[in-house]
């Protein structure tokens, strides 16, 4: 049974949805990856993902309730 995450995109990631921050439905066992594919998301070099506050790989397994941020990491110095 599908379940649902909420995903807030940042930065260039923003034109990927209509909403900076929403949610979406998706099958049990989809990772980071399978929601990026399911948003039309290109995996990029230079791209951080954090579920729950954590930074994640793209193979981390999704759950109920999860929520996923999208975002370019900035540097500086």
């Amino acid at each position: 049974m599908s379940f649902e995450v909420g995903v807030n995109l940042y930065g260039i990631f923003r034109k990927y949805a209509k909403e900076n921050k929403f949610k979406v439905e998706i099958d049990p066992g989809t990772s980071v990856e399978g929601l990026m594919r399911k948003l039309k998301i290109p995996k990029m070099i230079y791209m951080m993902v954090l579920v729950n506050q954590l930074k994640v790989q793209f193979d981390h397994p999704l759950s109920p309730g999860d929520e996923v941020h999208i975002f370019q990491p900035i540097g500086g110095g």
